[in-house]
């Protein structure tokens, strides 16, 4: 459950603030590697913000539930006060009012919110109206208040990540839109730099821990699982988070649905014509609105409906991801083209951060926002109306949003605290501390589901101990490759394993075991653990290694060379390791390199010459590695024709060379074979 994995990231967040914990990215979890904390969302605004919350409860469930209910109280009340401040003034205040608060509240509970709301980073949506009128402030007047809004709204990186990033796409879109001679002011240059200066040195300590997390273990996220995880265009028009229309009208559901809201559709259509046809969608000092059959009333309206339009337009555009066009341009000819009419796409190959991004989708909720300022204009326009129909189309159209943003039930979930917590936990507390934690069954993608895992992660809090287990939007490679090894591998190499990872202690779950992992527990227990404690079904043991066991590392014993799968012009480089132990390499310890000169003949390879071309490679990521694993590493393919390579490779224990021929063809095929002299 992502609301455990969210209320242990809080909880982290506050014993750093309290100075309890010496290193703020390297978390209890997945433990031996570091900087685990980055491997989601760290939420540390959101931790900043409830902290006092937690300070007089000593109780992060609580802080928890008011961020919850806070982020949306604000973000309503945040796009009213947008709304407020950038429409026109009316005679009747109250038409202005309801302009600004039926938008409100179609942002703030939007189907989106509810099918999100068990991830709370994603609820931290009140800061990207708030910027966007600091935005709309400052490049009208270059006031230093309009201006720090706009940042403080920025800042909101810092409790999701994600929207950061989204964020920026905008406000590099909106500042392009709204630029015009008369901003160039020395005045307006001034304040914008220094703004700028301060955004990017708060968020260093983000990005810094952030970009050293996804360097260090590669969190570049595969093509084809973006593309699974990109929005369709019938998900928008299927009801998905809203049970009324789809119970009324008998409509099937999609699996995964965007549907913002049909009522928010129909507004932000309608303002987008009359916009056009008033003239709304140019800048400039003041347009004639001819409303009704009444006289012609003048006003200046706001030429943020231009920005609002094409801001909604690119959302909408950015949500359908890599589903828009081809994932890779390889391949495709003159056709190559298509690839790069996804913005997605150019996000993802050239702007740092993107790669990392799983799911974009979640640019739904700025089409959200932006269709939500576009129907406060239509709204405001139709309280211009000198009609008596009027307040029966008002009361319309709150009653059609009210039906349109109701949700289904939401799932509570009851998280233990105090006595709740099982009493083995408690027991780890009073143990020394810094003792490697694996609990079982490791869950994983594995068995389907992840819940236990995030479950060990909540427990944890009750006595953080470095825990093996871990969940997140990312696992790293080593922990997944020990899912595999549990599951099916025999005892000997299982006992090998443990070692290698740094395990101390191991916390059987017996009621939770299937009848195969409890055999092999048996047997494990039987040879290389000692209990320590026992409550109920759960048993607390000691990871003792058998004597006279000598768990020596895995060796390379083999390279191979062959053309890449995903991409033409690349090679990839194997290596694989033999040996009947294990070895966890990771970028901090272990860490596998591999150093390749390439010659262009066979004699300049014995007499020891310069090669035509050296390659190193340093393995990102972690692996357990044990015989049959093969490390991969690619490379761009060299021209055409025949090779001799030396390569030299492993980790730092063992290194081992080897001389290998290789041709390569112009169509990308490779043919390689060990060379003996």
């Amino acid at each position: 459950m992502v609301s455990n994995l969210n209320l242990w990231t809080l909880a982290w967040n506050y014993r750093w603030i309290e100075g309890r914990v010496p290193d703020y990215w390297d978390a209890n979890v997945f433990y031996p590697h570091r900087g685990t904390l980055a491997y989601s969302e760290p939420q540390f605004g959101t931790a900043l913000l409830t902290f006092p919350i937690f300070l007089a409860t000593r109780n992060e469930v609580a802080a928890y539930n008011v961020a919850l209910l806070g982020f949306l109280w604000v973000a309503g009340i945040a796009v009213y006060a947008t709304l407020w401040c950038l429409l026109p003034f009316c005679e009747t205040q109250g038409r202005r009012w309801l302009a600004a608060f039926v938008p409100a509240v179609a942002f703030a509970l939007n189907p989106y919110v509810f099918r999100e709301i068990g991830v709370l980073q994603l609820l931290a949506i009140p800061f990207m109206p708030l910027a966007f009128l600091g935005l709309h402030r400052f490049t009208q007047s270059a006031e230093w208040r309009g201006g720090v809004l706009a940042a403080l709204g920025f800042l909101a990186t810092y409790t999701c990540a994600y929207y950061g990033l989204f964020l920026t796409v905008f406000i590099v879109f909106f500042v392009c839109l709204s630029f015009r001679r008369g901003l160039l002011t020395k005045d307006f240059t001034l304040k914008a730099l220094v703004l700028c200066a301060l955004v990017a040195v708060a968020l260093m300590p983000l990005f810094i821990g952030m970009s050293h997390a996804k360097s260090a273990m590669e969190l570049t996220r595969p093509r084809g699982l973006v593309q699974a995880l990109s929005a369709e265009l019938r998900a928008y028009v299927t009801p998905s988070a809203t049970a009324f229309w789809g119970n009324l009208l008998g409509l099937p559901r999609a699996p995964v649905g965007h549907n913002i809201g049909y009522v928010l559709y129909a507004l932000s259509v309608f303002s987008a014509v009359v916009a056009w046809r008033t003239g709304a969608l140019r800048f400039g000092t003041g347009t004639k609105l001819h409303v009704g059959h009444s006289e012609d009333v003048t006003h200046c309206l706001p030429s943020p409906v231009r920005l609002w339009l094409a801001m909604a337009i690119l959302s909408f555009l950015l949500s359908l991801g890599m589903a828009l066009a081809p994932t890779s341009p390889e391949g495709l000819g003159l056709f190559r083209i298509l690839y790069w009419i996804s913005p997605y796409n150019v996000l993802y190959e050239f702007f740092p951060g993107f790669s990392s991004i799983r799911s974009p989708y979640r640019f739904s909720i700025f089409l959200a926002l932006f269709c939500a300022l576009l129907a406060g204009f239509g709204i405001w326009w139709l309280g211009q109306l000198r009609t008596k129909a009027r307040p029966f189309i008002q009361g319309a159209i709150v009653l059609l949003l009210l039906l349109d943003t109701w949700p289904l039930p939401v799932r509570l979930a009851r998280v233990p605290r105090g006595d709740q917590i099982p009493s083995i936990y408690k027991a780890l507390a009073n143990r020394s501390t810094n003792t490697p934690l694996l609990e079982l069954p490791l869950v994983g993608p594995q068995r389907g589901k992840l819940e236990d895992d995030s479950t060990y992660m909540l427990y944890s809090t009750a006595h953080w101990q470095p825990l093996i287990n871990g969940y997140s939007g990312f696992a790293p490679g080593a922990y997944v490759d020990l899912i595999r090894l549990l599951k099916d591998g025999p005892s000997e190499r299982i006992v090998a394993a443990l070692s290698a990872m740094g395990v101390k202690r191991v916390l059987i779950h017996w009621d939770q075991l299937s009848p195969s992992e409890q055999t092999w527990i048996s047997a494990l227990k039987d040879r290389a653990l000692r209990p320590i404690a026992c409550n109920g079904s759960a048993e607390l043991c000691a990871f003792v290694e058998p004597k006279g066991t000598e768990l020596e590392a895995p060796v390379p014993g083999s390279l191979q060379i062959y053309e890449a799968t995903e991409a033409l012009n690349k090679i990839t480089v194997a290596l694989r390791y033999e040996g009947p132990y294990c070895l966890v390499s990771t970028p901090w310890t272990n860490q596998i390199r591999m150093k390749l000169s390439w010659f262009r003949t066979l004699e300049a390879l014995q007499r020891g010459a310069a090669a035509s071309f050296v390659i190193e490679h340093y393995c990102a990521g972690s692996r357990l590695l044990q015989a049959g694993t093969v490390v991969e590493f690619d490379q761009p393919a060299l021209p055409p024709g025949d090779y001799w390579v030396l390569a030299e490779g492993g980790t730092p224990r063992h290194i081992k060379q080897f001389i290998l021929r290789c041709s390569l063809t112009e169509s990308g095929f490779v043919d390689s074979g060990p060379v003996t002299l």
